[in-house]
């Protein structure tokens, strides 16, 4: 029998969090409940439950500290697919959790001008700083902490490919709505014939997965000369670091990056050619590359649902929990759905028909749609701050350019979304953030945000 806590500071929980909900502990008990008799749970939890508090209060109870064997065990790790909804948990919990981020944002120490990605230790180079490198560090600290939150794509990485972040006691997937796109995006691979063109290739164009077909014929033709290829040049690296070379040269860089990249492309395809029911090939762009994923999360559920003691999948957005469960291979798993802490009274959806919003629409139709959205703003929300979902920057600037509130509205571009969201939530009442992407993670808490709009339907 756990001991449930009566207050957040029972646990060491930060003293802004005085108290815990009802409706928190209540959903704390029927999870330590159903994880008695299954290892995954579903939870659809709508937004203001307060899953970040529910999350840690969760983190105390299932899981011990994080041990400092060789692999760490116990702990709990919470993945999340959005940068602003990462930064919340450490927002609120900035001495209880810790994160790490990925290779492309960090400097290589000793060749500054590469960042961790691109290092020299990636081409078989065993660098002598390694343990003071500030990639290594971050990921270690969060690898060892009883709490980590990941972004969610990171996660996957990392599982796969280093084996980092397993055996926890507990495994959080926030918004885990998103989690199967996670998995999907990280075995897909993105085929760029220009790539092949370096190599001195020539790609196939078929969409064909047979085994009699024009890709298998390709790599039974070629893989093996790829492969080594890659091996020599690997050497001829290796030779250059040895030698005393703090960076590889920009020329066997990038051919090593292609061979890699397409000696990794040979390896999915053979997968893919000998099931092929379960994998999609298919163009992107007008360039001719092309994408190879599995067709369902649930094929590679082995990278990602492993070492694991239990895993919690949570969402507000959960249609079907039976979808939910099948792609992503849950054979067994119990679903917990909690209710909403707002009274329907108070959170009403209005629909106001204007126009057709497509990419047909005119300068007349934006025109009216923008009048139309000025007058609900005066009528209804002038002098209380809200939020406008536009989907697109494009849809974003004609809304800015036409209404009459311009003045009172901010906005960002892809680089300081989190500091605008900042900023806005400082702001006086009366603001309004437009954004095409503050959706999913975003906390604008009471008179933070007291209405949204959403002129476009995504």
């Amino acid at each position: 029998m756990i001991d449930m806590p009566t207050l957040p500071s029972d646990i060491d929980l930060p003293e802004k969090f005085t108290s815990f909900r009802s409706a928190q502990i209540a959903a704390a008990m029927r999870i330590l409940h159903a994880f008695e008799t299954t290892d995954n749970v579903i939870l659809q939890a709508p937004p203001g439950v307060g899953k970040t508090l529910l999350s840690l209060l969760l983190a105390r109870l299932v899981s011990d500290p994080r041990t400092g064997g060789k692999p760490p065990s116990g702990g709990t790790v919470i993945t999340t697919v959005t940068k602003l909804l990462q930064q919340q948990y450490l927002d609120d919990f900035p001495d209880h959790v810790f994160t790490a981020t990925g290779r492309d944002n960090w400097p290589c120490i000793i060749d500054p001008g590469n960042t961790a990605a691109n290092a020299p230790c990636n081409h078989g180079w065993n660098c002598p700083v390694k343990k003071s490198c500030d990639y290594f560090t971050q990921r270690d600290t969060a690898n060892f902490a009883d709490v980590a939150v990941l972004n969610t794509a990171y996660y996957v990485f990392e599982k796969a490919f280093t084996k980092q972040f397993a055996d926890h006691d507990l495994t959080i997937f926030d918004e885990a709505h998103e989690l199967e796109g996670a998995i999907l995006n990280f075995a897909g691979k993105w085929i760029n014939p220009r790539a092949f063109d370096r190599l001195g290739y020539s790609m196939p164009r078929s969409r064909e997965l047979r085994e009699d077909g024009p890709w298998a014929e390709f790599w039974e033709d070629n893989l093996g000369d790829l492969k080594h290829d890659l091996y020599l040049l690997q050497k001829d690296v290796q030779a250059q670091l040895e030698a005393g070379a703090v960076s590889v040269d920009p020329r066997s860089a990038g051919r090593l990056r292609d061979l890699k990249n397409v000696v990794d492309i040979g390896h999915t395809f053979d997968q893919a050619i000998q099931d092929p029911a379960h994998w999609l090939l298919s163009p992107v762009g007008s360039e001719g590359a092309m994408q190879l994923r599995s067709a369902w999360g649930y094929t590679q559920k082995g990278v990602v649902f492993s070492g694991e003691s239990k895993r919690l999948f949570m969402s507000g957005t959960i249609l079907s929990p039976e979808f939910l469960a099948f792609s992503l291979g849950l054979d067994d798993w119990k679903y917990i759905e909690l209710g909403s802490d707002f009274p329907a009274a108070q959170r009403p959806l209005h629909y106001v028909p204007t126009v057709k919003m497509s990419a047909s629409a005119t300068s007349d139709d934006l025109d009216h749609l923008v009048s139309v959205m000025d007058a609900i703003i005066k009528a209804r929300h002038l002098g209380q701050k809200g939020i406008i979902h536009t989907v697109s920057y494009k849809l974003r600037d004609e809304i800015m350019a036409r209404s009459k509130w311009a003045a009172l509205m901010v906005t960002h571009n892809n680089v300081d979304r989190i500091a605008t969201l900042e900023k806005f939530r400082e702001m006086p009442e009366g603001y309004i953030l437009v954004s095409p992407s503050m959706t999913t993670g975003v906390d604008l808490p009471a008179d933070q945000c007291r209405w949204q709009m959403i002129p476009k339907m995504p």
